[in-house]
């Protein structure tokens, strides 16, 4: 009876000292993801747009009846508003606001005023920036645009345990700035480029009279736009209004041009 007592606790420690070996050996290849996997879960579960990633939008100009257009400018660019003028224009050091008869209004915020994303996003001391690069390389993102979209395309969805720690550890830092960012609004989030410019709309006209754009054109400036409707003129706006002002969006000619 000894003998056997003495084999079985001989058994169960050999089993013992396998299954800590296997914890050990999970917990170093796979214990970060594992964390960064049950936090992403969890972000998911109290923010839903945290799931929500950028829809491709294709962008063409609808054919405008001629007279049912209105010619804007700001900031050095241009763009033909799908609506009957003339336009309200108010103009402020940080904004040009367009409110057109039938209800419609766009906001552009001036694009010097947007907050460089990509500076903030590599850090501005040694060890932040080292940081980053241990996860990103040291050349991360060509530009503000190419941020924002990895931004919005990352999802809780994507995490797992057995990812390699390297992706985990992108993802995980994609998720905390997309938690810090804009909110989403009801449609979803869609992403496009049109000739040169390229951007982000935030929000579906079919679901929201409130949508945000965010357009950049080739050298990273940014175009922060909201587009909306007056509560009082029950003026509704369609995706071939927004499409119109992201087709014509471009930069006034120079003199000679």
């Amino acid at each position: 009876m000894s003998s056997d007592a003495n084999a079985n606790e001989g058994y169960s420690a050999i089993i013992l000292v396998i299954v800590l070996i296997g914890v050990a050996a999970y917990i170093l290849f796979y214990g970060l993801q594992t964390l960064i996997y049950f936090d992403a879960k969890q972000w998911g579960s109290r923010e839903a747009s945290l799931f929500v990633t950028a829809q491709p939008l294709t962008i063409a100009a609808p054919p405008a009846a001629p007279g049912q257009t209105t010619h804007l400018e700001f900031f050095n660019y241009q763009c033909e508003a799908p609506w009957k003028g003339p336009a309200k224009t108010t103009q402020d050091p940080d904004f040009i606001e367009d409110k057109f008869p039938s209800g419609q209004v766009i906001r552009i915020e001036l694009p010097e005023d947007q907050a460089d994303t990509l500076k903030s996003f590599k850090g501005d001391s040694p060890d932040q920036q080292q940081r980053i690069a241990a996860v990103f390389g040291d050349h991360p993102f060509d530009s503000n645009f190419d941020l924002f979209a990895a931004i919005y395309n990352a999802s809780p969805a994507q995490a797992s345990p057995f990812m390699p720690r390297f992706d985990s550890e992108r993802l995980n830092t994609l998720l905390v700035w997309k938690l810090s960012l804009d909110t989403e609004l009801p449609g979803g989030t869609y992403q496009f480029e049109s000739d040169r410019i390229r951007g982000l709309q935030f929000g579906n006209p079919e679901r929201s009279q409130n949508i945000a754009i965010r357009a950049f054109n080739e050298h990273d400036r940014q175009f922060k736009m909201l587009i909306m409707c007056t509560a009082s003129s029950g003026a509704k706006l369609t995706q071939a209004n927004i499409n119109q002002i992201i087709a014509t969006l471009k930069p006034i000619p120079l003199p000679g041009q």
